[in-house]
C-alpha cells in the first residue's frame, strides 16, 4: 500500500476493511503496524509500510481514517521501537531523544494527533530502560504531550508487572482473561486495596475502555455498520480498474512508464477491464519488467519441496507442494514449522 503513495486509495482500503470487519462481527482491528523497516531481518516488516517515517505516517493516517470513519477502531502498533527481530520480546532499545522523536515516534504522533486513533498497542521491547508496557512514554508523552484519550493495550502477554504497568497508563492487558494471562486480575485488586496503585488510575482505565466500546457502537443493542460504508470488491479497491490503479500499474501507464499494453489491468490498458487474477498479474509484471530491461526470474508458482532434512517420518516421504516459495530461500526450519 505504501508503494502507491496514494492516501485516498489507502483510505478507501480502510473503508473496505471496516466493511469486512463488520461483516465478521469485529469491532477493533489490530492494525496498522507503523514500525519502520530498519533492517531486512525484521520478521514482521511485511506488516509495516516503509523505512521512511513521513510516508509511514501519511499512509498509516489514511488507513486509520478509512477504518474509523466507518465505525471500526484501529490499533496503531507496536509502540515504540519494535523494529528488530533479534530478541524482539526482550530487547531494550537505546535511542536518543531526537532520533526517537524524528524517526520512531513520528508515525505514531501523526496518527494519534492527526487521525485520532482509538487504540494503541504497547510493544514487547523496552526503550531506554523501561519495558513499553511500563514506560513513562505512555503517560508523559502519549497522554500528556499528545493529549491521547484512547485506549492502550499490551501486545499479547507483554504486560509483566502488576504495579508498574498499572502506573504507566496501560489500560488493557491482552490477551485475557486476567485469571490466565498477565499480571493483573486478583493481583491488581490487591495492589489497589493495599494502596500501591491509586484507585483513580483504575477509574481512568475503565473510562478509556468504555470510551472505545462507545466509539465502535458496542454499548448499543446492536452495533450496525454505518449506512454509507462502500462495498466494492477488494480487487476493485486494491488493484483498481482505472487510470489511478495501484502504483500507477493499471490504466494507461505500464510498469516501465511506457504504453498501456503492459499495464496491470491487462492488455486493454485504459479500457477499464475487470481486475485480473494473481497469475495474470504476475505474467503482466514479468512482461513489463522484461520490456524495461529488468526481467523477473520465472520461478515456479508451486515448486515441489523435498522432505524435511534428517527426518524419517512417512509424512515427509513424498514430495510436498508449498505456495510460491523461491528455491533459493528454502530452509529446514521452514519445513518443520509448516509440517
Amino acid at each position: 500500500m505504501a508503494a502507491t503513495w496514494d492516501c485516498d486509495r489507502v483510505e478507501a482500503i480502510g473503508r473496505l476493511l471496516a466493511h469486512e470487519c463488520r461483516r465478521k462481527g469485529v469491532d477493533v482491528l489490530l492494525a496498522p503496524t507503523v514500525n519502520l523497516h530498519r533492517t531486512p531481518y525484521g520478521g514482521r516488516h511485511f506488516e509495516c509500510f516503509s523505512e521512511d517515517p513521513v510516508l509511514t505516517a501519511r499512509i498509516g493516517a489514511s488507513y486509520v481514517r478509512g477504518l474509523q470513519r466507518s465505525g471500526v477502531g484501529a490499533t496503531v502498533k507496536h509502540f515504540v521501537g519494535n523494529d528488530s527481530e533479534t530478541q524482539r520480546m526482550t530487547v531494550d532499545v537505546r535511542i536518543d531523544d531526537r532520533t526517537l522523536r524524528e524517526l520512531y515516534l513520528a508515525p505514531f504522533e501523526a496518527i494519534v494527533r492527526g487521525a485520532g486513533a482509538w487504540a494503541v498497542m504497547a510493544a514487547y521491547n523496552g526503550v531506554n530502560g523501561s519495558p513499553m508496557t511500563q514506560s513513562p512514554l505512555l503517560r508523559d508523552l502519549l497522554h500528556g504531550e499528545w493529549g491521547y484519550d484512547g485506549l492502550v493495550m499490551s501486545d499479547w502477554t507483554a504486560a509483566r508487572d502488576t504495579e508498574a504497568a498499572a502506573g504507566a497508563a496501560l489500560d488493557l492487558a491482552m490477551p485475557g482473561p486476567a485469571t490466565l494471562f498477565g499480571p493483573w486480575g486478583d493481583a491488581l485488586v490487591v495492589a489497589v486495596e493495599d494502596g500501591h496503585v491509586d484507585e483513580a488510575l483504575i477509574d481512568d482505565k475503565v473510562l478509556r475502555i468504555l470510551r472505545l466500546a462507545a466509539r465502535v457502537g458496542a454499548l448499543t443493542d446492536a452495533a450496525e455498520p454505518p449506512a454509507d460504508i462502500e462495498t466494492p470488491t477488494s480487487q476493485q479497491h486494491i488493484v483498481g480498474t482505472g487510470p489511478s490503479g495501484a502504483s500507477g500499474l493499471s490504466g494507461a501507464s505500464g510498469l516501465s512508464g511506457a504504453s498501456g499494453a503492459s499495464g496491470l489491468s491487462g492488455a486493454s490498458g485504459a479500457s477499464g477491464a475487470s481486475a485480473p487474477g494473481s497469475a495474470e498479474i504476475a505474467d503482466d509484471l514479468r512482461a513489463a519488467a522484461a520490456a524495461a530491461g529488468a526481467p523477473i526470474p520465472n520461478w515456479p508458482r508451486s515448486p515441489t519441496l523435498p522432505p524435511v532434512l534428517g527426518s524419517g517420518s512417512t509424512r515427509n516421504s513424498a514430495p510436498r507442494r508449498f505456495g510460491a516459495v523461491r528455491p533459493s530461500v528454502r530452509s529446514t526450519w521452514l519445513y518443520r514449522d509448516r509440517w
